[in-house]
């Protein structure tokens, strides 16, 4: 059997992202001071100055995360990046940010870069009291959900969704290998619309690529697509002239998600396929929110890359056009991107070797971001701004050199970052 069609897919995304825009992983955001309300303003304490670096620190400062937090709190979609899929120090302290956003600023959902399907399952399990960790687990996806730091801020965050207070949800179209829903089940509703022959047809071809049940003899190649396409096609035609209920709105959706990410699979160059996954993920976002309440507000976990508010002003990702520039052109100062750097360390994604981060220079923005006696640092757009133009690190662990401030909303600096742990995998 070939390899599942997201690790394919995801694979080949992340290389060619690498070849792009000579990155060695994917990345991570920040936040806004002048963002957040006036009370939260006045009670955070004041960031201490920008100073060349020094000896690493035993621990954080207190009141770090608790700036960031106060910047967050009134923001309603809050995007948290992460410099790569490998970071362990940023995992936890986003799992960290999330209970606080959660549980002191009363946000309704936490979004993440990961298949809207599973997500979907997870759903009706939760509204039918059966839902288990596990299927939280498979639907954030193994790079995330084996790694031993994750587990905390999963087990806090199922043990919310449980009782009822924040919504989960993914945005993303691919279909991991962990989608057990997908794989086993979906086929079967969305071709359920169907009559006939192709009720039949459909539902195997589509259990096929949802599975990934192709081999030499059986190849996935542009034919096979259209069939598939033509399919969704007609599954969203039958939905569309449907009485409206939930699940001919789930069912859409799905059917809608999945066709955008086939369409992804040939005659697309990276960068096409790249603003077109973005721009589903977003569609994703959208979706989610016409379905929470007005005054909802929305944490999106995801990779710095996906989060930028802006890539142009690095110049080695031009044309790119992430999921965050949709957001804050749609929502403006309602939306803020939140990244996470680190002055030196390692990092390791998923069954995939160490990366060793060099010591960030002196004049970086890694390097003159940490004071004697920090080993985190929280800089608000007004610093990043102020600091001007600077190398910096936080898009896939490489340096790039860009005015930050108009790039990211605010940026988490770590003295070190290192691997997760990924028990039986290593």
């Amino acid at each position: 059997m070939s390899e599942p069609p997201t690790s394919r897919s995801r694979a080949a995304g992340l290389a060619g992202l690498t070849s792009l825009a000579g990155l060695a992983s994917l990345a991570g955001l920040a936040c806004v001071a002048s963002r957040a309300g006036a009370a939260d303003r006045a009670t955070a304490p004041a960031p201490p100055p920008v100073v060349a670096p020094a000896a690493a620190a035993p621990r954080p400062p207190a009141g770090e995360l608790d700036r960031l937090v106060a910047d967050l709190c009134d923001v309603p979609i809050v995007l948290l990046g992460e410099a790569s899929h490998g970071d362990a120090v940023t995992w936890q302290t986003k799992g960290v940010l999330l209970e606080r956003l959660v549980d002191e600023c009363g946000f309704d959902a936490v979004l993440f870069e990961s298949g809207i399907y599973e997500f979907l399952s997870l759903e009706h399990a939760l509204a039918a009291g059966q839902a288990r960790p596990e299927q939280l687990a498979d639907a954030i996806g193994a790079m995330w959900s084996q790694a031993e730091e994750s587990e905390p801020w999963m087990a806090a965050l199922f043990e919310r969704a449980v009782a009822g207070r924040v919504a989960l949800g993914g945005i993303d179209d691919q279909v991991s290998s962990t989608a057990r829903y997908a794989q086993e089940r979906m086929a079967g509703e969305l071709a359920g619309h169907l009559r006939g022959d192709r009720r039949a047809a459909c539902e195997a071809s589509l259990a096929r690529h949802l599975r990934w049940e192709y081999d030499e003899r059986h190849a996935y190649a542009e034919p096979v697509r259209a069939v598939l396409v033509g399919c969704l096609a007609e599954i969203e035609a039958t939905l569309s002239a449907a009485p409206p209920s939930p699940p001919v709105a789930e069912h859409a959706v799905m059917a809608a998600s999945l066709r955008r990410s086939l369409a992804r699979d040939f005659g697309l160059d990276r960068t096409e396929g790249f603003n077109a996954r973005d721009r589903s993920m977003y569609e994703g976002l959208e979706w989610h929110r016409t379905r929470l309440p007005a005054d909802a507000k929305i944490v999106v976990w995801c990779a710095t890359i996906h989060a930028l508010e802006d890539a142009s002003p690095i110049p080695t990702l031009e044309g790119l056009v992430p999921l965050g520039a949709h957001v804050h052109r749609a929502h403006g100062p309602r939306a803020a991107s939140i990244g996470f750097t680190a002055q030196s360390g390692r990092t390791a994604a998923l069954r995939q070797p160490e990366h060793e981060l060099s010591l960030a220079p002196p004049e970086s923005l890694e390097g003159r971001a940490l004071a004697e006696g920090l080993d985190l640092r929280y800089l608000d757009r007004a610093t990043l701004r102020a600091l001007g133009e600077l190398e910096a690190r936080p898009v896939g662990h490489a340096f790039h050199r860009a005015r930050w401030g108009a790039v990211l909303d605010g940026l988490v600096v770590f003295r070190r970052e290192r691997p997760p742990r990924f028990p039986g995998t290593r």
